[in-house]
């Protein structure tokens, strides 16, 4: 390969007539890649290993957070509490490799933030102010009013993150959905992690936050959120700013910059890429034309019915680029969505036609939420015949299940301790945990290997007290589970002591269901009482609509009216025209 670059370099550079290599093909080279995820079998021995060894549990549960998440040990070291998001469980992505191989510097190396201290504490609703001008927009009423329910129901698990400003404010760099949320619940203070960083990091967080946890983000959020993160980078000393945000997110670093240009685009033409009119790709060619073209370009889209692709009507801006005016022309109008007598109108100025599209647009606007709100009628519907009725009888049939369980474990002997232990395993009682671990232990191999394991069928194999113990098939793996009235399971930790000690707490923790099933039943009785609150609620723009289809009757009238009144109009030209073209 290096000959074949020598030879062609010196081929541009006279130094010889040809390269000699212009014909020669290269075999292409077979890539090997080598499997190095841990087998099923090896990886059953591991754990078992694992759990055999009298090895700190915390370096335990790293070896296990290794296995579960893929990380490398450094990004695992480098985790701390305010990187890890309990409400969506996932990993904000903080922290994690702040160090680049290349020995340039990323993303990463600037959110570290060398000199923060992180601070958590309580912070009043009253001094949190929001960021200016951040590009990432509020949650939809409904989307919201879930968040608010969740948060009265279990607090807010995943701290925001703020940054201290002048006179006694924090500016909120994480959560300002969280925020709204705590407000409308009624809580006057939210639980906050501080960072004192510049103004820089700050900019890095708030975007990087909300590019990492939100799933559903418009091309205009990502565009700004890009753009800031881009003047953080460079103000802070970054030689590859776009590169860094690439390799960050994941993405190519020519769909960062395609999206950074989105961020010069006027706010007609940015909704028009977010509702999907414009694809990714023309809006960046729209992003390099003068402001008063971009907002040409909206108005003829916004005016227009069937305007997906921007490649298809190239005519009007040919004509922006070219210097000509942007008035519409008979070429310009897409004559699969007017009609013959809508062009005519649009061309002899009827100004009609652009109240049908407006109309038009709104009809179709609120037949969508019509169809909405019949959709939610249904669910509501469903909610109050089926669904949480029978949820209420499941969780108050549990309930009792649960009371009658708690009543045998009362009457028995507690098992936490060695001299109240007894468990029965294939017909034969054991009073050591030690014993009945290795006893268990056989019994899960013997099952794994049976046909039974392969049809994914349960076994009975023995009792705790007056609780039957089963085995079945989950996953690459087996659980247990406990039952009498009802049934409780757990997983078998590749040790048969391990097993042995997990029923056991498993046991003890029976009379904790209570509560939680407790809350189930009040959550679904007050879901069911939303839901009949709800149904049978008239749709609010039902007024509306139906005054929009009137006039969008009288309009096609009209229209129609005036094209047997004009049928030998030629459009495009006028009487003199077609004498100077006979001469």
């Amino acid at each position: 390969m290096h000959k074949l670059r020598i030879f062609r370099r010196g081929a541009e550079q006279g130094f010889i007539r040809d390269t000699p290599c212009r014909n020669v093909i290269l075999p292409k080279r077979k890539k090997s890649r080598k499997n190095k995820a841990l087998e099923e079998d090896k990886l059953k021995r591991f754990m078992e290993y694992l759990e055999s060894k009298p090895w700190d549990e915390d370096f335990k549960r790293i070896i296990k957070v290794l296995l579960y998440t893929g990380m490398r040990s450094g990004e695992c070291l480098g985790l701390a509490w305010e990187d890890i998001d309990f409400e969506n469980n996932t990993n904000m992505g903080f922290n994690l490799g702040t160090t680049n191989n290349t020995g340039k510097l990323n993303m990463n190396d600037f959110l570290g933030a060398e000199t923060a201290q992180n601070t958590e504490k309580e912070i009043p609703i009253s001094q949190l102010v929001p960021w200016e001008n951040q590009p990432f927009k509020m949650y939809s009423d409904f989307k919201m009013n879930e968040l608010v329910e969740s948060i009265r129901e279990n607090g807010l698990l995943s701290r925001i993150i703020v940054s201290p400003i002048a006179g006694g404010k924090y500016r909120i760099l994480a959560g300002h959905n969280r925020v709204e949320a705590c407000r409308r619940a009624g809580f006057t203070t939210v639980p906050s992690i501080v960072k004192d960083v510049d103004e820089n990091r700050a900019k890095l967080i708030m975007a990087d936050t909300n590019l990492c946890q939100r799933t559903e983000l418009l091309p205009s959020e990502r565009a700004f959120a890009y753009k800031a993160q881009q003047e953080a980078l460079i103000a802070l000393g970054s030689p590859r700013s776009t590169a860094a945000i690439a390799e960050k997110y994941g993405e190519a670093r020519s769909t960062i910059q395609r999206y950074i240009a989105c961020s010069r685009l006027v706010p007609e033409m940015l909704k028009l890429l977010d509702n999907g009119r414009i694809g990714l790709l023309p809006a960046v060619s729209i992003s390099g034309m003068p402001m008063e073209s971009q907002r040409a370009i909206a108005a003829y889209l916004n005016h227009n019915y069937r305007w997906q692709i921007l490649e298809k009507k190239q005519q009007i801006i040919s004509q922006i680029m070219s210097g000509k005016p942007a008035a519409r022309t008979c070429e310009d109008i897409d004559d699969t969505a007017l009609t013959f007598a809508e062009m005519k109108a649009a061309t002899t100025g009827n100004p009609l036609i652009a109240e049908k599209m407006t109309v038009d647009n709104e009809v179709s606007r609120l037949k969508l939420l019509q169809a909405s709100y019949y959709s939610q009628q249904r669910t509501f519907e469903e909610d109050v015949q089926t669904r949480y009725p029978e949820k209420i009888r499941q969780k108050e049939t549990q309930i009792e299940n649960v009371k009658r369980d708690i009543e045998l474990i009362n009457a028995a002997p507690p098992v936490g301790s060695e001299d109240n232990f007894h468990m029965t395993l294939n017909g034969r009682t054991y009073t050591e945990r030690n014993k009945a671990g290795t006893e268990l232990a056989t019994i899960v191999t013997r099952y794994m290997m049976s046909e039974q394991y392969q049809e994914f069928e349960p076994k009975e194999i023995g009792s705790l007290n007056d609780f039957r113990i089963i085995i079945r098939h989950q996953g690459i793996s087996v659980s247990l589970a406990l039952k009498a009235n009802a049934h409780y399971t757990c997983d078998y930790q590749m040790s048969g002591l391990g097993g042995v000690i997990r029923l056991c707490n498993l046991y003890e923790r029976i009379p904790d269901q209570f509560t939680g099933l407790s809350n189930e039943l009040e959550q679904a009785k007050r879901q069911l009482a939303n839901a009949q609150a709800q149904l049978g609620k008239p749709f609010q723009h039902e007024d509306e609509l139906r005054d929009l289809l009137e006039r969008q009757s009288q309009i096609n009238a009209e229209l129609e009216v005036a094209e047997n009144r004009h049928d030998e109009v030629v459009i495009g030209y006028s009487e003199d025209d077609e004498e100077e073209m006979e001469m």
